[in-house]
């Protein structure tokens, strides 16, 4: 007798998926440009986008350094 063994799709789509944090930031990325377009957006989409951009502000991601 022959076993078909299926793996578990969802665990190996998982572990592909690049970091969540990564995700969001990708989409908030997205939603600025929007916004900075003029796109009208949810008044509640602009203001978790305020709060998203303030902790960026507040908390800057390092430039990297320059080697001579």
């Amino acid at each position: 007798m022959k076993v078909n063994h299926q793996s578990d799709y969802a665990q190996r789509r998982r572990g592909a998926y690049p970091d969540l944090s990564d995700q969001l930031d990708a989409f908030w990325k997205v939603i600025e440009e929007l916004h900075t377009d003029g796109i009208n957006l949810p008044v509640e989409t602009v203001q978790m986008l305020n709060q998203v951009m303030a902790v960026k502000d507040t908390f800057p991601k390092p430039k990297p350094e320059r080697k001579l």
